[in-house]
């Protein structure tokens, strides 16, 4: 197995910028209809409410740069978990060892007293079909099956 998990975005770069730009004209718009009403602090306050979205647009796509990589062989389970900063931590063990549990959000892979939660940033429809997927590739690791060769007996 060799997955790269990534948190779903909706909405594209592209997409933003026209979301964005309606908002700046909607908010146009209103601000001149209030200043035309004598409304002058109003101004401000939506000026406001386009930073606001703006940031947390900002913060929502920092964050969809996270990924995880699960790779899993006959010799090792590696797991990598890279952050939204490019920081990344690994978790390498024998695939012999290790065993799936669905417990909270995402999938917890545990062996020999210690875990690592993956997918945990994924729908939670998700999670199941991912614990399945990783339970399978684990069982193939375990049993020695590779694609890569065949047997002959």
């Amino acid at each position: 197995m060799d997955a790269e998990l990534r948190p779903h975005r909706s909405l594209s770069g592209p997409g933003f910028s026209v979301l964005f730009g309606l908002l700046v004209l909607m908010n146009l718009g209103v601000a001149a209809y209030m200043i035309a009403q004598g409304a002058h602090l109003v101004l401000p306050f939506l000026g406001l409410d386009v930073l606001a979205v703006w940031l947390a647009f900002r913060w929502n796509y920092r964050e969809g740069r996270r990924a995880e990589y699960v790779r899993i062989g006959a010799e090792q389970v590696h797991i990598a978990s890279v952050d939204a900063k490019g920081r990344a931590s690994h978790w390498v063990i024998n695939p012999l060892w290790a065993r799936v549990v669905r417990d909270g959000p995402g999938v917890v892979l545990r062996a020999r007293g210690d875990q690592m939660r993956v997918g945990a940033f994924l729908p939670p429809k998700e999670w199941d079909s991912l614990a399945a997927a990783i339970d399978a590739a684990l069982w193939r690791a375990k049993s020695g099956y590779s694609p890569s060769t065949s047997r002959t007996e």
